[in-house]
């Protein structure tokens, strides 16, 4: 998250978030994996912050925000 002086926490974790995004448009698990070419299990441990996500799949963040909306 951004802090006062517009910094950004690197280690912040994002799972939670990303999930309450997929769940509030309706999306499932398996929606938002194939769409960023990820697997299942994988956006699973994402969401549940065992894993981080990985800057490769930060780079298409247009079609992970499709894959959310």
């Amino acid at each position: 998250m951004a802090g006062g002086d517009g910094q950004y926490d690197a280690d912040a974790p994002i799972g939670g978030r990303i999930r309450e995004l997929r769940k509030a448009h309706g999306r499932t698990l398996h929606d938002v994996a194939t769409a960023v070419g990820i697997s299942v299990s994988y956006l699973s441990q994402i969401e549940r912050d065992v894993s981080r996500l990985p800057i490769g799949v930060l780079k298409h963040t247009g079609r992970f925000r499709a894959a959310l909306c």
